[in-house]
């Protein structure tokens, strides 16, 4: 009896070693030689940044004239007076000079909650040492963002 199980388990060794030389050899004939690194079995836990130190990310355009866009039309359903405030003060004394002006403008724009408006296109161009970022909307409206440093802007329409 004891013979047996020893003997089985000899064959169960035997048989598995064979297979996996086929399977290995029917892989490295296929030129299939997988190139595993550590990071696939081993993912590395997130470190916290710490003072004084940064982690890189790379923005794009497109993410800023996104991020502008996005801040300013926000704040005509969050703070209206705020969006007010970013106007241009030569474009908001003659085009809005006051508030309620503004808000019926601005009512045009959101005329349904569910239709925020989209950007439809773009231009970056530099002025004075001042980013100019000129959207377009979907509905055809143009803001025009002249930014000083990061989210200090003004805003104006075409």
């Amino acid at each position: 009896m004891k013979k047996n199980t020893i003997m089985a388990i000899i064959l169960i060794v035997i048989a598995i070693s064979i297979g996996a030389y086929f399977i290995i050899s029917s892989r490295l004939d296929a030129k299939y030689v997988p190139n595993y690194m550590l990071e696939d079995f081993y993912k590395k836990p997130y470190k916290k940044v710490g003072v004084n130190e940064y982690t890189v990310s790379k923005v794009s355009d497109r993410d800023m004239v996104d991020t502008y866009f996005r801040t300013y039309t926000n704040m005509f359903f969050e703070d209206l007076g705020m969006a007010y405030q970013k106007l241009d003060s030569k474009f908001r004394e003659k085009k809005y000079p006051t508030l309620s002006s503004f808000k019926s403008f601005v009512s045009s724009l959101t005329n349904d909650f569910l239709a925020i408006p989209k950007i439809k296109s773009y231009d970056i161009d530099t002025e004075n040492g001042k980013t100019i970022y000129s959207i377009s909307d979907t509905r055809g409206n143009i803001y025009k963002f002249t930014i000083e440093a990061v989210m200090k802007y003004t805003v104006s329409f075409e």
